[in-house]
């Protein structure tokens, strides 16, 4: 049998909570906006990284009838591409600009070398995605 006061508990840290989230928002709004700011722009810019990583998967299925397993793959491989090239000091603005050129030679690649029947270019995806 549970005890009278259990449900006094909850709710005085139910109550706790919401004040905590209630400074929190008033320190992200009020005291420091700029935070707030900083936020939904980072938000807004990674729904649009994970919109267009879905759009080219969506492109290539609906164009080409290839369904590409390996495509997150070849996404982070570009991401690691321009990491790496601002890790060597090269400016991130260039390695936005070359990561992709480089990526495009290496999905044609990969495409020029896998044509071939649907069911062995899903074979070969997979088998990139694994690698």
């Amino acid at each position: 049998m549970l005890p009278s006061n259990r449900g006094h508990f909850y709710i005085k840290s139910f109550k706790f909570y919401l004040e905590s989230f209630k400074n929190l928002m008033d320190l992200l709004i009020f005291q420091v906006p700029i935070l707030m700011v900083q936020a939904s722009l980072d938000g807004i810019l990674l729904g649009i990284l994970f919109a267009l990583i879905a759009y080219g998967m969506a492109l290539q299925w609906g164009v080409m009838n290839i369904i590409n397993i390996a495509q997150g793959d070849l996404v982070i491989l570009g991401g690691y591409i321009t990491y790496f090239m601002y890790l060597s000091g090269i400016h991130p603005a260039l390695g936005v600009i070359v990561a992709p050129a480089i990526m495009y030679f290496v999905g044609a690649t990969t495409l020029f070398s896998h044509l071939s029947p649907s069911h062995i270019t899903w074979n070969n995806t997979i088998g990139l995605s694994t690698f």
